[in-house]
């Protein structure tokens, strides 16, 4: 139903939550950038949706030991649907890790499919530069305010 979604400017208040964690436990090692309109925090998001991708992103920018790891999250609205994007500057995509990368996705790939069907895109790919790129797409829907 709709109690599992969330306006996006929660969602990031979540995510600012673990950041502040995350940030603190990598010092100066972490930058994570959150480029995010104000005028789209009204988005509904699936609750959570954004975590376990930032969680990996994170986890393999931490694998970068040329500098820190850098982790950019971004959400535009498009055509009617919300694309929201998480960039990491770790090793990318490999050929040999496609498991470690895959629970999270594929939860998510479900929890999309599952509320949107066929109204939702997850793609993943590389980034700018050689890390990773996980994007997904979904109907630009508003909360209304008394939700």
């Amino acid at each position: 139903g709709a109690s599992d979604t969330v306006t996006l400017a929660l969602e990031l208040e979540l995510l600012e939550r673990y950041l502040a964690i995350q940030r603190t436990r990598f010092e100066d090692q972490l930058d994570v950038v959150v480029d995010v309109p104000d005028e789209i925090r009204c988005a509904k998001v699936p609750y959570l949706v954004l975590q376990p991708l930032v969680e990996n992103a994170i986890k393999y920018s931490m694998k970068n030991r040329n500098g820190p790891g850098i982790v950019r999250i971004g959400a535009e609205v498009r055509n009617g649907g919300l694309h929201m994007e998480v960039i990491d500057n770790g090793p990318g995509f490999s050929s040999d890790i496609p498991s470690q990368k895959g629970i999270g996705l594929a939860n998510t790939r479900g929890r999309l499919q599952h509320r949107y069907g066929d109204e939702q895109q997850l793609d993943v790919g590389s980034a700018p530069g050689g890390g990773a790129r996980v994007s997904l797409r979904i109907p630009f829907e508003t909360a209304s305010p008394s939700q």
